[in-house]
């Protein structure tokens, strides 16, 4: 119960500072599986789910999207759905994770990169965007 309580509040700190990139395809079955997750996750949690269509059409769980603006590319984003950590104001983006992700499973993830010291356990994953993150 304590190690649950700890990891909201982690969550809620986490929330003022960074977003989540949710890559998806219109057409992908596993992204309209996944999304009602996020949608949970956001209005659970307070971190702010960022859609980002890698084809161009939308999701019914999150109507409001944005076009890959070649952000994917970068990422390396060979799979959807596919969800990333990011702090736009560092412009730092870690992998959270590829498929379809339970709620739990969401929570270990971002607990364990955004832990202190997470970064020097595997550095090669997070990627510091040169171009500016836009969140508008």
């Amino acid at each position: 119960r304590e190690l649950a309580r700890s990891r909201n509040e982690s969550l809620a700190a986490l929330a003022r500072t960074h977003v989540l990139f949710f890559f998806f395809r219109s057409d992908c079955p596993y992204c309209h599986a996944f999304a009602p997750t996020l949608e949970a996750f956001q209005a659970r949690h307070g971190i702010r789910i960022v859609p980002i269509s890698v084809d161009g059409g939308g999701l019914p769980t999150f109507p409001l999207y944005r076009r890959d603006n070649g952000i994917s590319r970068t990422l390396q984003v060979t799979q959807v759905p596919a969800v990333f950590l990011a702090e736009p104001f560092t412009a730092r983006i870690t992998p959270i994770g590829f498929g379809v992700l339970s709620e739990s499973q969401l929570i270990e993830r971002i607990a364990t990169v955004a832990a202190p010291g997470a970064e020097a356990l595997v550095p090669s994953v997070t990627r510091t965007v040169t171009r500016p993150v836009s969140l508008k």
